[in-house]
């Protein structure tokens, strides 16, 4: 009996957590934000920097954003290519994600612990990332690299490695990763609201994929990806530190 009245008043909880959630978001789509409001309570109000940020076109002819910092010995690009998200991804859910994390893992010129090397040697990180909206990428590196590190972020996005050792490998981590949410009551309970909250949109979906998805996928449907997403006219880059204009216009 104790167990009883004990499900049920974590239920009833649950359930005036959900209804309090959606009511708030139902209130914050529905209000426009005070952005005066927010920029004159900034901890950046009224403060200055020094750095001035130009746009420039490469010689490749990309539209990019340069800051540069006299102070940095790195130089870090970041990449976005915009509406390559989850959202964008109807049958193939988890599709931006998984090749997000499969991009990491060499390319046809280096095997995955060559690749890993070659970053460490020459002191290169790079990263990528996909959310429901965007497909993100970085790479940091010395500035003294910067051949190197063109390089290998070029054969990172134009050769990965897409081989089914490698895709086998990492959708075993994926199925992992699946059984560990099935196992958090956290997880289970954000299952339940993000539908309440999000109603039919992406937002409502599993960010780290479809699992019966994520699956099926192949090496051509992230081939397929790639072509259809890594694109010009979606790509916004930012070059920031020890970099001037000159220099971000012959990459």
């Amino acid at each position: 009996m104790k167990k009883f009245f004990k499900k049920t008043a974590i239920f009833l909880m649950l359930a005036a957590v959900i209804v309090g959630l959606s009511v708030l978001w139902s209130l914050y789509k529905n209000q426009e934000p005070d952005y005066n409001y927010i920029l004159k309570n900034s901890v950046l109000n009224n403060r200055h920097f020094s750095a001035n940020v130009e746009e420039i076109q490469t010689k490749s002819g990309l539209k990019a954003y340069v800051m540069q910092d006299l102070t940095s010995l790195l130089i870090s690009i970041s990449f976005k290519f915009l509406h390559s998200g989850l959202a964008y991804e109807e049958e193939k859910f988890g599709r931006a994600n998984f090749l997000a994390d499969m991009l990491t893992e060499g390319t046809k010129n280096f095997s995955p612990e060559e690749y890993r090397e070659f970053l460490q040697q020459n002191g290169i990180k790079i990263a990528f990332s996909a959310d429901y909206d965007d497909f993100d990428g970085q790479i940091t590196f010395p500035a003294s690299e910067m051949q190197k590190a063109i390089f290998i972020i070029r054969d990172t996005l134009y050769m990965p490695r897409l081989g089914l050792s490698e895709i086998g490998l990492l959708k075993s981590r994926y199925a992992v990763a699946f059984a560990a949410q099935k196992e958090s009551e956290r997880e289970q309970f954000a299952q339940i609201t993000r539908p309440i909250l999000y109603q039919e949109t992406a937002y409502s979906r599993n960010p780290l994929g479809d699992e019966d998805a994520v699956k099926r996928l192949t090496a051509a449907d992230l081939a397929e990806f790639m072509k259809d997403h890594f694109a010009k006219d979606n790509l916004l880059i930012s070059l920031t530190g020890a970099i001037d204009v000159k220099t971000a216009e012959n990459i």
